[in-house]
């Protein structure tokens, strides 16, 4: 519950949008914004060798920014990897 209250509050192009939250037996359930290409692990996987150097920079530029505003509201991400990063 706490996350999804600090999730609701965040508002950057680069962090997912939160839709919904919803209770489910004793677990709560997040609905988010959907993602075109998945995770960064993923994508990284399906384009072994095809991935330019810039392209791997732009996106750790956005992860870096997200991570940033998140900071800048206290707020930190204690599990960040490629398969929790998303890309649209």
């Amino acid at each position: 519950l706490w996350e999804a209250f600090v999730f609701s509050m965040m508002s950057h192009t680069n962090i997912l949008k939160m839709l919904s939250c919803a209770k489910l037996d004793k677990k709560f359930i997040l609905a988010l914004e959907y993602m075109n290409y998945g995770s960064v692990r993923s994508f990284c996987s399906k384009n072994v060798g095809n991935i330019s150097n810039q392209k791997k920079f732009d996106i750790m530029l956005q992860m870096a920014k997200g991570l940033a505003y998140m900071h800048s509201k206290d707020t930190f991400h204690r599990d960040i990897k490629p398969s929790n990063a998303l890309i649209n």
